[in-house]
């Protein structure tokens, strides 16, 4: 990665890792999945909301 396009990656990971609620789509999930050369439930998981 490189220059404008790192630091849109961090914004967004940043934006994911701290903002209780936040939605991306799947191209964010596509470039955190490769970036960090895992598949989706390697990185991600469901927390359902408390009722």
């Amino acid at each position: 990665m490189q220059g404008v396009t790192k630091l849109v990656f961090v914004r967004s990971l940043s934006k994911i890792l701290n903002h209780r609620g936040y939605s991306m789509g799947t191209d964010i999930v596509d470039k955190v999945c490769t970036y960090f050369d895992a598949p989706v439930p390697d990185l991600l998981e469901h927390v359902a909301d408390l009722p």
